[in-house]
């Protein structure tokens, strides 16, 4: 009987055909634990959905985990399912927004975490659930926008407030320095983000800055005194094709506004100095203009390649950033030249002759072709004053008949 059944048993066991073929379903058992499943429960649960879930590490793939719902792995279908209904709709929690869960969420955005990160811990709402928040809170919306700005500072964030800084920022306005003009300084924080120090009152800032802003006016308010040696350097370094902010920025010199009176007043002949200097200025930029076209020195450069040769290429970098010098004084030139050009095209007075004429054709629109004659309906007066103010009209080409 024995060996009946190993006569029986054997051939089938070497015929590949006949072979019990694998169930589908054991790829997907195979991975299948229930602490692993318990897990995965647990966090859809908590709000996350599962293609978030299967990105932490010890967790399969989604097919996997989906796999386990379609073939219903030891009752898995049914546990899912009621997991994500606890969880809610699109994995969002039941958890209400509160001003404190706000406050933690835009602390530690601050300190750099995303908010899919903060979203994982403990007590706190899905990352869909949180983002809504940000769509329907307004105030919720800004403050988080900024926090984010906060956390990633090398993505055009603003800068940490410190005290140093701040106090920085209010001794330039004190100085009477715009805000515009502090921020443009190294190390010096955007001009928006000084705002939102104002506009929160960071560590008291806002009453400290309105009072920097109003004593900074109150300097401003008092002018530098003219000088015939501050308006010489002023117009020598203008002369010479530096920008009149750049000059203005240099210690002991006047801010623009003042410049700007003393043209205006035509301080001891200033006006006409301040625009020869600006004219000098625009001959200056177009010298700069044809020594940036002409230099070629850096246009081709040597670089060494995988096999060691070195090969002489073209430098591209080198010439756009000649091109944007360039196209930057064309441009600034463009905008000038017109203004020159009109005050230059000013019109000129005309001479008597042609006021004459301009004056005739005033008085006798739509009255006559020809010059006036006593049938022809023009005022008499009106004519007697035209021809005492024009005794010579009309010039050679025939006086008026009786």
């Amino acid at each position: 009987m024995k060996a009946t059944t190993e006569d029986v048993a054997g051939p089938a066991a070497d015929d590949p055909a006949e072979t019990t073929p694998v169930s589908p379903a054991h790829r997907f058992i195979k991975r299948y634990t229930a602490a692993l499943a318990q897990r995965i429960l647990h966090e859809l649960e908590n709000g996350r959905s599962l293609n978030s879930i299967c990105h932490d590490d010890g967790v399969p793939a989604y097919a996997t985990v989906y796999g386990w719902v379609v073939r219903d792995v030891e009752g898995f279908a049914a546990r899912y399912a009621r997991a994500c209904q606890i969880g809610g709709r699109r994995g969002a929690r039941s958890i209400q927004y509160s001003t404190e869960l706000g406050e933690r969420i835009l602390r530690e955005i601050e300190s750099g975490r995303s908010l899919h990160d903060v979203c994982r811990d403990d007590g706190m709402p899905g990352y869909k659930a949180a983002l809504g928040w940000t769509a329907r809170l307004r105030e919720f919306a800004a403050r988080y926008h900024r926090a984010r700005a906060i956390g990633n500072p090398r993505h055009g964030g603003e800068v940490l407030y410190t005290d140093a800084l701040a106090e920085r920022v209010l001794a330039a306005l004190a100085s009477g320095r715009t805000l515009h003009d502090i921020c443009l300084d190294d190390d010096m924080p955007s001009q928006s983000t000084v705002q939102h120090w104002v506009n929160d009152d960071r560590a008291g800032f806002c009453a400290r800055y309105f009072a920097a802003r109003d004593a900074g006016r109150a300097r401003m308010g008092r002018p530098t005194l003219y000088s015939k040696e501050l308006a010489d350097r002023l117009l020598f370094e203008l002369s010479d094709g530096r920008s009149l902010r750049d000059i203005c920025r240099a210690d002991g010199m006047p801010s623009r506004a003042t410049i700007r009176l003393w043209v205006r007043q035509d301080r001891d002949g200033f006006a006409a100095r301040y625009h020869e200097a600006r004219a000098c200025a625009e001959e200056e930029m177009m010298e700069q203009m044809l020594e940036i076209a002409d230099d070629g020195r850096n246009d081709w450069t040597e670089r060494r390649a995988r096999d060691g040769r070195v090969h002489t290429v073209l430098n591209r970098e080198n010439i756009q950033r000649s091109k944007l010098r360039w196209e930057a004084r064309r441009w600034q030139l463009s905008s000038a030249l017109p203004k020159k050009r009109s005050q230059d095209a000013a019109p000129q007075p005309e001479d008597e002759e042609t006021q004459a004429w301009a004056a005739y054709m005033k008085l006798v629109n739509n009255k006559s072709r020809g010059l006036p004659r006593d049938h022809e309906p023009v005022d008499e007066a009106e004519w007697a004053a035209f021809l005492a103010r024009f005794p010579g009209f009309p010039y050679g080409v025939g006086q008026r008949g009786g």
